[in-house]
């Protein structure tokens, strides 16, 4: 069976700390591990002692299981009928950010933006304390907002809920948390820890948030405090203020980890969701500007 190495070693995992082996093949089913192992032929139980192999193959298409083949059929026409459903229009695209034609989370996007205010006017409730400022991870968004797209025949410049969903296709919540003025700017200077191949990672925010930061200065002091506004205003490092983010964000995702100060969390709506009641509360919805940060050096 071809195929490449699969990452396999021993780890502690059990509760009682005995070694066991961990191995992993790929996403979303595209590749599957053949592991090689011996038991004991007495317990039943791996024997740790001997060797080991894992190989992951490549999954491919070319010869589908024509009865699993019926299943995905099925249901790919029958989440067409919700996903075709136009829930909203654009003006323009709404994409992520590019550099030489391939995506580039290192700056700030349109999309970004977007689907921050998205989040945050969707929690701006009393159950969820009317936050202020919304963030969105750039890796989060998966495909941009074209107006010529038409999966489902619908005219140029609609929008539907497959297009949404998308964008954002993990179903992660989104979550409302408070944080310091303090947090808020170590969030900003954690976009800028090197995440290799990457210098930084930019993230999506909210209309009224601007910053402006120095990447001459060293790391973890490279946004500057005085530039940080909101709708004009100083943050203030020792207030509260109420944030909105994704699951995966609140939770420390991509090295985020200022956003686990948070406090009083509640978790909101599914992330598409905000981005359909957005839709057809502003369509058509014109691309926003990726003008929240401010590079001075």
């Amino acid at each position: 069976m071809e195929g490449l190495p699969a990452a396999v070693g021993p780890a502690p995992v059990d509760a009682g700390g005995h070694d066991r082996l961990v191995t992993q093949a790929g996403y979303y089913g595209r590749l599957v591990t053949d592991i090689r192992l011996s038991l004991d032929r007495r317990t039943g139980d791996v024997d740790r002692t001997a060797t080991y192999q894992a190989t992951n193959v490549a999954v491919t298409r070319e010869h589908p299981d024509e009865r699993v083949q019926s299943i995905v059929d099925y249901w790919n026409a029958r989440s067409a009928e919700a996903g075709n459903q136009v829930v909203g229009s654009v003006s323009a695209d709404v994409t992520r950010a590019y550099a030489d034609g391939v995506e580039d989370r290192q700056n700030e996007s349109s999309l970004g933006n977007l689907v921050a205010q998205a989040h945050l006017e969707a929690m701006q409730q009393d159950q969820f304390g009317n936050p202020v400022i919304a963030f969105m991870n750039p890796g989060g968004l998966r495909a941009d907002i074209l107006y010529a797209r038409s999966d489902g025949g619908e005219a140029p410049g609609e929008v539907t809920f497959k297009e949404l969903f998308d964008v954002q296709p993990f179903g992660n919540t989104v979550n409302a948390i408070t944080l310091t003025g303090a947090d808020i700017e170590q969030v900003l200077e954690q976009q800028f820890i090197p995440r290799p191949p990457r210098s930084r990672l930019i993230l999506g925010t909210s209309e009224g948030l601007s910053y402006s930061y120095d990447l001459s200065r060293p790391v973890g002091d490279q946004v500057l405090a005085d530039s940080i506004t909101l709708n004009g205003v100083r943050i203030d490092p020792a207030l509260s203020y109420r944030v909105v983010a994704n699951s995966f964000l609140i939770a420390g995702g991509d090295q985020f980890a200022a956003f686990t100060n948070g406090t009083d969390a509640v978790t909101g709506p599914v992330d598409a969701d905000t981005a359909v009641a957005y839709f057809q509360a502003h369509s058509p919805v014109s691309p926003p500007p990726a003008d929240h940060s401010h590079q001075i050096g």
